[in-house]
Parts: structure tokens; sequence; C-alpha cells
């Protein structure tokens, strides 16, 4: 019973649910029609799309950068630091393990369907979309993230 009992203390320590984006692992980039996983233009301004395409090895990559063993991935989504659906990219650098159990997980869904509704209907261009998520990054999360190098970075080519 106290092996037991040790196991699941032991098991619970190990899930860094306290993971938080972190702008050197992924400092955010937007898709390019280069990207590995581009696959069309979208909206009133042609952004570039890329499909998700998120493999075992780009979530090894992506999860050791910040520490989470594989045993304890279901506790994360590799979410889209970007969502694809406003131009992000499937790159390594615009991924990270979003703790699964956070509140902030589902806020940041309905941030990241507000930029998408509007940029498809027009009403938001893609910059107004991205800053609209750095500036939820930024509030909740604690980071200083500036539209300006988000939107220039360059990707790191490491994707699926």
């Amino acid at each position: 019973m106290q092996l037991l009992l040790l196991s699941a203390v032991f098991a619970s320590a190990i899930v860094k649910r306290d993971v938080n984006v972190d702008p050197s692992f992924t400092p955010g980039c937007l898709c390019t029609p280069q990207d590995a996983n581009f696959a069309q233009y979208r909206y009133q301004e042609n952004i570039a799309y890329c499909k998700r395409n998120v493999g075992t090895a780009e979530k090894k990559r992506v999860a050791n950068n910040y520490g989470v063993p594989k045993s304890t991935w279901s506790s994360y989504e590799f979410d889209h630091f970007i969502p694809l659906a406003i131009g992000g990219s499937d790159d390594d650098y615009n991924l990270w393990p979003q703790p699964r159990t956070s509140d902030n997980s589902l806020s940041k869904d309905k941030v990241e369907e507000q930029a998408y509704r509007g940029m498809n209907d027009g009403t938001l261009t893609q910059r107004q979309a991205v800053q609209m998520i750095l500036d939820w990054v930024n509030q909740n999360l604690g980071q200083n993230y500036d539209v300006d190098t988000v939107m220039g970075n360059a990707c790191s080519g490491q994707n699926s």
C-alpha cells in the first residue's frame, strides 16, 4: 500500500503542469510557402496556411526543450503558439507543450477562435489577429512578446 501511494506521489511530481511558453524555445513564427506543411493561401490578405502535421519526432524535440517526459505527454496539448488558422507555422519554433489542466488552455482557444473569425470575415488583419494572441499570452502567461518580432521571426526549418 505504501509503495502504491509513493508511486502515485512520484508520478504526479514528474508531470510538469507549470510549463510556461518560453520565447527561447517558442519564439513563434508564421507559415510561408517554403514551409514543408504549406497548403494554400487564405483570407482576403492571401495569408499562407500550413496544415497540422505534428509527428512524434517533432513532439519529442519540443518536449525535450521544455523538460516534459514522454510518459506525461497526455497531460499536454502540443499547441501552436500562433494558431495555424491565423497563419502560424507548423514548425518547432511555433509549438509548446501547453498543460491540458490549465483553465488558460480553454481561454486561449476562445481568443484563437475570435482571431480566426475576424480574419475569416475580413474585420481583422493577420497582424491584428497575432496581436490578440500575444496580448493574451503576455497577460495570462507573464510574457513580453512583441508583434513586430513575432511577425518577422524566421522558422527553424524543423517540423515533422
